[in-house]
């Protein structure tokens, strides 16, 4: 099976080579925790080192606010973006219903997002999206039938793309009591972010707890977000 590099430094050695190519990962993670420096490095790498054409979902943030943020850490999105290498697709509630209708909407349509994620992928031939947050999305179903069924139409839709994806995500409850979610078994694989006590000292700690079609290393490993984003260190022990 071919790999997909993620252009974070030291995640590549945990995940064996990369991601399977098509798999659709759940990044979780709070606040914080530099899951969307992840997704965007794994995007913006892509363009750089690999020539390819990407997507960024955003479901909560406006592209300008998110082009502001990034900029200091070295990701020229848009001038990715006028290169016709990045793409962004405001998918936040209000732009997508306007104010007034999602103050009465008893769901969001992500029907309409699929539609229009795959109008995009085709036009111009996008390999990786990053959808960020699936949290938002799911918060907009009360439900938990019409949550299932959003979230199986999203994940099957994408799957059929066959697009690699990465699906940002708040941190579940951490204790091993806690509910899995539905996501969880529809994703090809899962990453965290989380910190951790170690030593006397907070770290911040990445786990690779499941990836479909590759032999990982399971092991929790310290990572830092520098200057150039996320750099995981795969050779480092945890010490709890």
């Amino acid at each position: 099976m071919m790999r997909v590099p993620t252009g974070v430094p030291g995640l590549d050695a945990i995940l064996g080579g990369g991601i399977p190519r098509g798999n659709i990962v759940l990044l979780y993670g709070g606040p914080g925790s530099g899951k969307t420096t992840l997704a965007l490095q794994f995007l913006y790498r892509a363009v750089i080192e690999h020539g390819e054409n990407t997507l960024y979902v955003s479901v909560e943030e406006k592209k300008s606010r998110i082009y502001e943020r990034f900029t200091p850490l070295g990701f020229k999105l848009e001038e990715a973006e006028r290169a016709g290498r990045f793409h962004f697709l405001d998918a936040t509630p209000i732009r997508v219903l306007g104010e007034e209708q999602l103050q009465t909407a008893s769901k969001f349509p992500v029907s309409g997002i699929i539609t229009r994620i795959k109008e995009l992928v085709t036009r111009n031939k996008i390999t990786r999206i990053a959808i960020d947050p699936l949290t938002i999305l799911s918060l907009m179903y009360e439900k938990p039938y019409e949550r299932r069924q959003m979230l199986y139409e999203l994940f099957t839709k994408l799957s059929d793309m066959g697009v690699t994806t990465l699906m940002v995500a708040e941190m579940r409850e951490s204790s091993a009591r806690r509910t899995i979610e539905v996501e969880e078994y529809l994703a090809d694989g899962i990453i965290s972010l989380r910190t951790l006590m170690s030593r006397n000292a907070l770290i911040r700690v990445l786990q690779v707890e499941k990836m479909r079609g590759a032999e990982v290393d399971i092991q929790p490993r310290p990572y830092t977000i520098s200057k150039n984003g996320i750099v995981v260190h795969s050779d480092e022990t945890i010490f709890v």
